[in-house]
């Protein structure tokens, strides 16, 4: 009875004293305990040691710690499965668990199963004593109560360990936790971290102890943060809300807060503060700049992120199928939905169903960046619109989750310049004709003139004289001729910009030694006055380029349709060359990029040293005025113009 108090009253009990208790009261001649090392709780011979069948040996490799008495004091040898090789039940235990190890003429020793209250094993008690034999029948069930009431003390010290080793970590945690957390209980606070203490301007914790939560908020926030509480108390998954802390000082601080249930303490809850002003007050300085600013920004959210690895049309399909307007500013709004409102949380593909593809694909080539990029938008009604567009990626974990950009409207700009191009060529144009109507005249006339001279004196001194000066007037007047060409050239106005071309091709490839082959689908041609010289114009550059400096054997020049786009693509076997920004920005290569532009078409050029040069240009059907109808028109298209990349 002795022993049975003493386990059941405390966690704590000496289990020396335990042993010594129980030897005397056995009339043992040693007792100890004997916990296992490591046991796998599901194995047959675990279920022996548990009491579910009848024992017949013991399991080698289970003996771990030792604690022992014996009677006389004299040091006792440690146990080993060796000598637990053979048991049986004794005879006077009903419940059929108390075993007997070994039987001789002067002593017994048993073995008692230590079972927590959940029966699971943890070791054994062992006693020796005189033989077993004539033992009653309540001896072997004082026995069996006895290994009980043993389990469950020992789960109850393993218990107590466990929870001491709990509270130990959960302290360390606490301790070093960059966010402020409290331990309420009634509203009382009982517990505050360090960073607590620190947070809410308090001397120490002692201090701050002896408030209530209620104490560092406002009268007007006390209701809203008990409603916030409950909710997240009952929820599995709660989420943060925010809320002001005033500090003891009078400073009022904004602040996430996360109230859970603390374990072991009815009625305590755990609360985590973190100091959110600072964001609060970034995001509101950011939203005030953002909603004030003349440029358009907006934001584009996936419902699905995507990975950077696949491929460039892949992902801007998935932009398209999968991202959501998520967030614009009033600029933006102005310059798309001036009188309607704008369509927050549509997907992208139903805002641009034919103007989305060519845009992110670009956005994707270039590294998920874009910087000053500049689009025509051809509107279903009214001109055209030009906007220059910045864009950068949001990743997490290497996967695209998000769009940010910004956009501005340089329309007036576009046509500023195409006004300046414009005149540009009305000035070609003019001294073109001022060639031909007065030079060329005045060259024919000297060449008559001359063949007039060497016909009167054929045969006497003077007539090789005239016969030269007429075939320098010949000659003078082809290069004329040949000038008036470049600076108009008549097919383009006449006949389109596929006969124009083919006679730029001829006129090149008669130049030599660079071979010029020109290639049409027979069906292609451009008859807008505008755009078919931008066009025209484009090849003569990208031509004049592969003969001076590409040293390119061929150039191959084609004019047809792919898809919808009508496309002119030069492309030269050259020496090709390095496409830097520097470069891009060239004379001759930005004046093609303008060009293009000013016709809504796109222009990517292609070129790395050794490996030739590409030249495409795409001009979208909706851009192409005049055309001869080929092709089903579609409304709304988006084109856009790249500066020169690889």
């Amino acid at each position: 009875m002795g022993v049975s108090r003493l386990l059941v009253s405390s966690t704590g009990a000496d289990l020396h004293q335990v042993l010594e208790l129980l030897g005397q009261a056995l009339e043992a001649r040693c007792a100890y305990f004997t916990f296992v090392a490591e046991l796998d709780l599901h194995t047959p011979e675990t279920a022996i040691l548990q009491g579910k069948t009848a024992p017949t040996a013991l399991p080698s490799g289970l003996l771990g710690e030792t604690v022992s008495w014996t009677h006389d004091g004299a040091p006792m040898e440690p146990l080993s499965t060796d000598i637990l090789a053979t048991v049986s039940l004794i005879d006077s235990d009903p419940t059929g668990r108390v075993c007997l190890i070994e039987r001789d003429d002067d002593s017994a020793t048993f073995a008692v199963p230590l079972l927590t209250e959940d029966s699971q094993f943890v070791g054994y008690f062992g006693f020796e004593r005189e033989r077993a034999a004539g033992l009653s029948e309540s001896y072997g069930r004082v026995l069996s109560i006895l290994g009980d009431v043993l389990g469950s003390h020992l789960s109850r010290l393993a218990a107590e360990e466990a929870r001491q080793q709990t509270e130990e970590r959960w302290q360390r945690l606490v301790d070093r936790h960059p966010d402020a957390i409290l331990v309420t209980v009634g509203g009382a606070i009982m517990f505050a971290n360090d960073t607590a203490v620190r947070f809410l301007g308090a001397p120490d914790a002692e201090t701050l102890c002896s408030l209530s939560f209620r104490d560092v908020l406002s009268a007007d926030d006390e209701e809203a943060v008990s409603e916030g509480q409950a909710i997240q108390l009952a929820d599995e998954s709660p989420r943060p809300f925010e809320h002001v802390i005033i500090r003891l000082d009078g400073d009022e601080r904004i602040v996430e807060s996360l109230s859970v249930p603390f374990p072991g303490v009815p009625g305590a809850i755990q609360t985590v503060l973190r100091d959110v002003t600072e964001r609060k007050e970034n995001e509101e300085r950011y939203r005030t700049f953002v909603e004030t600013i003349s440029e358009g920004v907006w934001r584009i959210d996936l419902d699905e992120p995507i990975s950077r690895d696949v491929s460039a049309r892949a992902q801007a399909e998935h932009i398209l199928a999968k991202g959501r307007l998520a967030e614009l500013n009033p600029a933006m709004a102005r310059l798309f939905w001036p009188h309607a409102i704008a369509p927050i949380g549509a997907f992208i593909g139903t805002l641009m169903v034919y103007q989305g593809m060519p845009l992110f694909r670009t956005f994707v080539d270039a590294g998920h960046r874009l910087h000053n990029h500049e689009v025509a938008f051809q509107q279903s009604k009214g001109p055209t619109r030009y906007f220059s567009v910045n864009a950068v990626g949001q990743f997490d974990r290497g996967e695209l989750c998000g769009v940010w950009g910004s956009c501005t409207e340089i329309t007036d700009r576009v046509e500023m310049e195409r006004s300046m191009v414009a005149a540009l060529e009305d000035q070609q144009e003019r001294i073109g004709r001022d060639l031909h109507d007065s030079v060329g005249q005045l060259l024919t006339g000297v060449r008559m003139l001359s063949d007039s001279l060497a016909t009167r004196y054929d045969g006497r001194e003077g007539a090789d004289t005239a016969a030269r000066v007429g075939v320098y007037a010949a000659e003078a007047l082809d290069r004329v001729r040949a000038i008036c060409r470049g600076l108009v050239p008549p097919q383009l106005y006449n006949e389109g910009a596929a006969t124009a071309l083919a006679e730029l091709v001829t006129h090149v490839d008669a130049l030599g030694p660079t071979r010029c082959v020109y290639r049409h689908d027979g069906r292609a041609d451009l008859h807008a006055p505008d755009a078919a010289l931008q066009l025209y114009r484009i090849a003569q550059e990208a031509l004049s380029n592969a003969l001076k400096h590409a040293q390119a054997e061929t150039v191959w020049v084609y004019f047809g349709y792919d898809d919808d786009d009508l496309v002119m693509e030069i492309e030269d076997d050259g020496r090709g060359f390095v496409l830097d920004a520097q470069r891009a920005r060239s004379i001759g290569l930005y004046s093609m990029m303008r060009r293009a532009h000013s016709t809504g078409a796109s222009l990517v050029i292609e070129t790395r040293p050794g490996a030739g040069t590409t030249v495409r240009v795409s001009i979208p059907r909706a851009f192409r005025r005049y055309e001869r109808p080929v092709l089903v028109d579609k409304p709304n298209p988006l084109t856009h113009l790249s500066e020169p990349s690889r």
